[in-house]
């Protein structure tokens, strides 16, 4: 006797432009809040059509951890990692399939339990570092430059999370004037 095969339910979609489906949507700089909508209206798998091609907004844990996990093999990276490829390099978060999963084994020890648990500590220490120097700005009524601040507080936990090592002051003020035109030329692209 053979079993029956189903039709899988079409995801329901909200309504879009001619040609540019919802595209204009998820341009907008609120497009959370509209994912937030979508799921509200919807349910927790929506299909969004940008300009053309189907995306689908999964908002369950479990479908995350089907997609991500259970059956990654059925799915890949977007067209948008083809472009940080050219900055960030073929490596972990660009790659995929066999080449991804050789990656992933090497970085693993870094993400190790106890590791991790450190990451918390160092977080902490920098952290409280960092309000200590502004504790010393707003003393004295001198101004800082707040995203500078917090782009170093971000590189030395990484840094120091990743890598065991803290940047020196000119390693962090280097890295600190290249990155942010790095991040404009990859979000132009």
């Amino acid at each position: 006797m053979a079993t029956p095969t189903l039709s899988p339910k079409a995801a329901p979609q909200p309504n879009g432009w001619p040609l540019l489906g919802n595209l204009p949507q998820l341009a907008d700089s609120s497009r959370l809040q509209w994912f937030k909508e979508l799921h509200d209206q919807y349910g927790d798998v929506v299909k969004i059509n940008a300009a053309g091609r189907n995306l689908y907004l999964l908002n369950h844990p479990d479908y995350a951890k089907y997609v991500l996990q259970t059956n990654n093999r059925n799915y890949r990276k977007g067209l948008g990692y083809n472009k940080l490829k050219p900055v960030l390099g073929k490596g972990l978060l660009t790659s995929e399939g066999d080449y991804w999963r050789r990656q992933r084994r090497l970085a693993q020890p870094a993400f190790h339990r106890q590791k991790i648990a450190n990451f918390g500590r160092i977080m902490v220490e920098n952290t409280a570092a960092m309000c200590t120097q502004w504790q010393t700005h707003a003393t004295s009524g001198q101004p800082f430059d707040v995203a500078a601040e917090m782009m170093r507080l971000t590189l030395n936990v990484v840094s120091q999370a990743l890598f065991t090592t803290a940047l020196t002051a000119a390693e962090l003020q280097t890295v600190g004037r290249v990155f942010p035109p790095l991040l404009h030329e990859t979000n132009r692209r």
